[in-house]
């Protein structure tokens, strides 16, 4: 929160009903295998239990792509192949 310096990286919080540590390790490793030049820390909102950082994110986080109605492993499966 706020503690931004040169090679910090890019935090990610992935929110869904769907999403299970399974799926986020998938999702991990297809953002790896892209090879960008940033560490990205992926994690689950509803693995977070500090209410600051959740307040945080909810009022000053971007987001990024939403999408509803989604089944995530057909979608990780596609992306896999």
């Amino acid at each position: 929160m706020g503690t931004y310096h040169n090679g910090s990286d890019i935090d990610i919080v992935l929110k869904g009903d769907l999403l299970d540590d399974e799926k986020l390790r998938d999702i991990e490793s297809l953002l790896d295998a892209m090879m960008l030049p940033y560490y990205l820390d992926v994690s689950l909102y509803s693995d977070i239990d500090d209410a600051d950082l959740k307040r945080h994110i909810d009022t000053e986080g971007k987001t990024m792509y939403l999408r509803r109605n989604i089944n995530v492993d057909e979608h990780l499966n596609t992306l896999h192949s």
